[in-house]
């Protein structure tokens, strides 16, 4: 009798280990389906439109905080920001997101960065686009500590 309530508890405690495991399985597995699912529309609705502005462009749109182009570029980098705050807070994989495009989006930042400083000494705050300078400041760093490693072994 005892053997037979060991033997049930054990495949019970196993059943149980089981479920939490597909569970989390699951829920980051879901995370980075959601992470590429989010990207794909930031990349047909934003990053494809950004590739049209060079970077002396930029530079000269942010003068002009009236002019179409400001307009639409703010717009595009407000979608920036609501990806950057969906990494930001797990709802992606920061992971994810740095195999997906990590490189990508330090460069995006850097060219969009004089209308992310005009638009704060315009309002005062540094909270226009943090979301994003966190995102770009954070894979910055996951970069230069893979690099750091590199550099250990040789």
């Amino acid at each position: 009798m005892d053997f037979i309530n060991i033997t049930s508890l054990v495949l019970a405690l196993g059943s149980v280990v089981f479920s939490v495991f597909t569970y989390i399985s699951s829920i980051i597995h879901d995370r980075k389906q959601a992470t590429l699912d989010a990207y794909n529309v930031l990349q047909n609705q934003v990053f494809d439109k950004l590739n049209t502005y060079k970077t002396n462009e930029i530079k000269s749109i942010a003068d002009n905080c009236l002019s179409k182009e400001y307009k639409e570029i703010s717009a595009l980098m407000a979608r920036i920001e609501h990806f950057s705050v969906g990494v930001n807070t797990k709802i992606y994989d920061k992971k994810t997101v740095k195999r997906l495009a990590g490189r990508y989006i330090i460069g995006i930042y850097e060219k969009l960065e004089p209308i992310i400083i005009k638009k704060r000494e315009r309002f005062k705050t540094d909270k226009h686009y943090d979301d994003f300078e966190k995102l770009y400041l954070e894979l910055k760093n996951l970069y230069s500590k893979h690099s750091r490693k590199k550099q250990s072994f040789i």
